[in-house]
C-alpha cells in the first residue's frame, strides 16, 4: 500500500463526521493546518524543515488555491450542513 492510500476516504470521512455532529446540533469550522510549503516555521506547519515556504513558492500557493477552492465548493455543492467557516490558514507567519 502507497502512503497517500491513507487519505483515499478522508474527505468522505470528514463530511460523514461534520454530519453526525450537525445532527447533535453541533457546528464545525474546518480548519486547513498544513498548507503547502509550510504557513509557518513551528512543527505543526506540515514541514520539517522549519520555513515558511508557503508564501514564496508560486507552485505552493497554486497548489494552495487548488485546494481551498475545493473545499469552498464542496462545503456548497455537497450541501454539507454543518460547516460554520473554513479557516484556511492557521497560525501564517
Amino acid at each position: 500500500m502507497q502512503p497517500a492510500q491513507v487519505y483515499v476516504n478522508a474527505w468522505a470521512a470528514v463530511k460523514k463526521l461534520v454530519g453526525k455532529c450537525f445532527e447533535h446540533g453541533i457546528g464545525v469550522r474546518l480548519e486547513m493546518h498544513a498548507a503547502v510549503g509550510g504557513a509557518n516555521r513551528d512543527s505543526h506547519a506540515g514541514t520539517r524543515r522549519g520555513k515558511a515556504e508557503q508564501w514564496g513558492s508560486e507552485f505552493n500557493l497554486i497548489l494552495f488555491a487548488g485546494y481551498a477552492c475545493f473545499v469552498a465548493q464542496e462545503v456548497i455543492d455537497s450541501d454539507i450542513k454543518g460547516v460554520v467557516g473554513i479557516d484556511l490558514v492557521n497560525e501564517a507567519r
